[in-house]
């Protein structure tokens, strides 16, 4: 599934921001936007594992709002995430710039345990974006939305891959100096360099220039190993957006983040299976939401593997439904 082509994606932003002031809900929007965004992070980081420690506290700051939650990783270290996003003003085209001092990131990112790593990670609403964060002495990466779930993606397997390339491209600043258009390119420069910055066998470099769009073929590796699509909701007739539950599996598995149940999709099968846990009386799970969710994906799993068995006994069914719900 690729992207849409950038003008059409800033045609777009641009009629509904239209669209919101001409209704008098530009407010509301950017809430939503907000919130829906911070959910991505929350993927992003659950594809490592990563344990949310604290629910997210927002404020406002000048032109953004913000969220501060602290995750755990790698069993005992902790990690401060900062999600910004865009309160782009009316009639507004100018590139977002954010600015942060030093001071700001004591005040977030205050614990008992110590931060080992500041993630910054912010989302435009239509324009471009400047991040500065002041020098300080704290391990701190700033990053796009988008830029994070594409390493997330292509970087499944170690859920250290951002502390490492936090702390690398720390490291290189001391002596190096950094021209790259955006995060991902110089991770890609990073990564194309056995995970490092190591180049030639020559000296350090004063300055590295890192070419733009360098990123590009990760943004095309993290949509194919992701799988993103859309499909029907189970017990709503509006389609959601799924993506792979393992991204290095060749399961056809996939989970929507937009549903509230506990609901697994295998797309093994005409037409394709929904294992959904409902919600005890519409609350919550509770204590059993773990145990609740390994025993749906159990159940997606055995049965993709028993498709050779079941697949001509479902196929008649593909004419009267869209898909099937456990």
């Amino acid at each position: 599934m690729l992207p849409a082509p950038s003008a059409l994606a800033a045609a777009a932003i641009k009629a509904i921001l239209e669209l919101s002031d001409r209704m008098g809900v530009r407010q509301q929007l950017a809430e939503a936007f907000h919130q829906v965004n911070l959910q991505d992070v929350h993927n992003s980081l659950q594809i490592w594992s990563w344990d949310q420690k604290t629910e997210p506290v927002g404020e406002y700051c000048e032109n953004a709002a913000l969220s501060c939650a602290r995750y755990e990783y790698d069993n005992c270290k902790e990690a401060q995430v900062l999600f910004f996003s865009d309160l782009r003003p009316q009639k507004t085209s100018d590139p977002w710039t954010l600015r942060i001092t030093s001071d700001q990131l004591a005040r977030w990112a205050q614990s008992e345990r110590g931060i080992s790593l500041i993630l910054i990670v912010f989302m435009t609403l239509g324009r471009g974006a400047y991040v500065s964060v002041e020098e300080n002495e704290r391990t701190v990466l700033a990053l796009s939305v988008p830029e994070l779930e594409t390493i997330a993606f292509v970087e499944s397997d170690d859920p250290l891959a951002l502390p490492k390339f936090a702390q690398g491209s720390s490291a290189i600043r001391n002596r190096t100096r950094i021209h790259a258009f955006c995060t991902l390119d110089e991770f890609a420069l990073y990564r194309s360099c056995g995970h490092g910055y190591y180049m030639s066998d020559q000296s350090i470099p004063d300055v590295i220039s890192v070419h733009p769009g360098s990123g590009r073929n990760l943004v095309f590796d993290a949509q194919q190993r992701a799988d993103r699509h859309g499909a029907i909701a189970p017990f709503e007739d509006i389609v959601v957006p799924v993506m792979r539950l393992r991204i290095d599996d060749e399961a056809p598995l996939y989970f929507s983040p937009a549903l509230r149940e506990i609901s697994f999709l295998l797309e093994a099968f005409e037409p394709p299976v929904w294992v959904v846990v409902r919600r005890p009386g519409g609350g919550s799970y509770g204590e059993l939401e773990s145990l609740s969710t390994t025993i749906a994906e159990a159940v997606a799993f055995w049965l993709w593997k028993s498709a050779p068995y079941v697949s001509d006994a479902l196929a008649p069914l593909a004419t009267l439904f869209r898909f099937i719900t456990l």
